[in-house]
């Protein structure tokens, strides 16, 4: 399915519950709490790109193994606390 039919399902299907307040704070509570999972991922997915980037410039040019096991090091540590 598209993006598009996706949202006309949805908007078909809150249409339905539309009239009852109890139902439609329990469908926008369950949405809300899907945003801070997709940021998530998204920083996940950003964290691992940085590191694949940076372990291929740190090794790739030539640097000394126990230079560039320090900087890994230091790379690993900061992205922990990001």
């Amino acid at each position: 399915m598209t993006t598009l039919q996706l949202n006309a399902e949805l908007l078909r299907e809150l249409s339905m519950i539309a009239e009852d307040e109890g139902m439609l704070k329990k469908v926008l509570t369950f949405v809300k709490s899907l945003a801070p999972a997709k940021k998530a991922d998204v920083v996940a997915s950003a964290k691992n790109h940085i590191k694949r980037f940076l372990y291929h410039q740190i090794s790739g040019n030539g640097v000394a193994a126990h230079r560039s096991q320090r900087m890994r090091l230091k790379v690993t540590h900061v992205l922990k606390h990001c």
